[in-house]
């Protein structure tokens, strides 16, 4: 089993309010903002890994939540300044925050941009404002079109998050949303279908969403606009210009390993030929009050190994998001399990032309694209 390339996640588990479809851990925002205290505490956790993670090069960031631009740039500083003087980093490393039209101006852009941040991904989701309204968000068209011209001006790589087929939502709105968003010219858009989350407002009272005819349209005539405009379909929802791919996400889905911190983060850790992971309670006064009475152990809501007859689940569950050929050296290096014991899988998906199986590599066909949960099946 060899050591995979390294990630750094960071979680900003704040919103202004959540949003009825979302299931990622979040809190609303008290009045007084976001607290210093939890900037505070995500520093320290960050420096408990120094050591371990010191031979090891940190190759992508990524700031995500939550809402990232509620914290002024400031504490973004903070939290840099902590990174830098804990791990090594990449040369060419890729530092990526998310963002919401809503919480940021040309100002804050242009000084996430001067502290090192060169990856900015703008949450617009839709830019329709009845959508907008539906959707809970807290911005509107215009201003979600003068973030994306704001943050054209300071990254060359910006990401922007569009969601289709949403309650309402004829094909000519999704399609014209998609349009509108390809004339903003970002590098890489993640385009992806609205669904239906459990524990979520929408799980509750769930809306008249577009018929699966529909849906099936959307996504047709999505695809091909998309490729019209020099968009390459490398991922399930994402849509790239050539050399702009998220090297952050790539890394999760080719099974690389990722450290996190903060409430509410992940890390899948490649350690003497096992894999840890660990995931971090998700209370942030519980978060803070642990990390500040040096109550290290109770951040953490599960710490344990993958077992090793999981592995091959756990690898194709992110490996087939790519679309990309899978060499077979791959699988076998990052599990340290022989793909001569899988192999007969992968002849019936041949046959049924779910796969091409080659001597070195595997490609998933475009049928296969649409069977990947069926395939995943026979490894559970």
């Amino acid at each position: 089993m060899i050591i995979p390339p390294l990630g750094l996640y960071i979680h900003i588990p704040f919103c202004v309010r959540k949003c009825p479809y979302c299931d990622f851990f979040s809190e609303k925002i008290g009045t007084d903002g976001v607290s210093d205290n939890y900037v505070s505490a995500l520093i320290k956790e960050l420096s408990l890994y120094s050591e371990s993670c010191s031979s090891r090069t940190i190759e992508s960031i990524y700031i995500g939540g939550g809402t990232p631009t509620l914290l002024n740039p400031k504490q973004i500083e903070m939290i840099m300044n902590a990174v830098d003087r804990n791990f090594r980093l990449s040369d060419s490393v890729e530092i990526s925050m998310e963002a919401n039209p809503g919480t940021v101006t040309e100002r804050n852009i242009r000084q996430y941009r001067s502290i090192g941040i060169n990856r900015l991904s703008l949450g617009v989701q839709s830019l329709n404002n009845d959508s907008l309204k539906r959707l809970c968000r807290i911005h509107d068209r215009h201003e979600a079109l003068q973030a994306a011209e704001n943050v054209a001006k300071y990254f060359q790589n910006f990401n922007i998050d569009l969601m289709h087929s949403l309650p309402g939502q004829s094909l000519k709105e999704a399609i014209s949303d998609l349009d509108d968003v390809i004339k903003l010219n970002p590098n890489h858009i993640s385009w992806y279908q609205l669904t239906i989350e459990e524990d979520t407002p929408y799980a509750r009272n769930i809306p008249s969403l577009p018929k699966e005819d529909v849906i099936d349209s959307i996504y047709l005539e999505g695809y091909e606009l998309l490729r019209q405009h020099s968009y390459e379909h490398y991922e399930v929802s994402a849509f790239a210009k050539k050399g702009f791919e998220c090297r952050h996400n790539r890394n999760y889905w080719t099974f690389g390993d990722y450290l996190g911190a903060g409430s509410g983060a992940h890390s899948k850790m490649t350690e003497n030929n096992r894999i840890h992971r660990q995931s971090r309670i998700e209370n942030t006064c519980e978060y803070i009050r642990n990390i500040s009475e040096d109550r290290i152990s109770n951040i953490y809501a599960s710490d344990d190994y993958i077992a090793n007859e999981d592995l091959t689940f756990e690898y194709f569950l992110n490996r087939l998001r790519l679309f990309s050929p899978i060499p077979i050296r791959e699988y076998e290096d990052l599990t340290g399990l022989r793909f001569e014991n899988i192999r007969h899988l992968f002849e019936k998906y041949e046959t049924e032309g779910l796969v091409s199986l080659r001597e070195d590599y595997i490609v998933i066909t475009c049928k296969g694209q649409l069977f990947i949960n069926q395939m995943l099946e026979d490894f559970i």
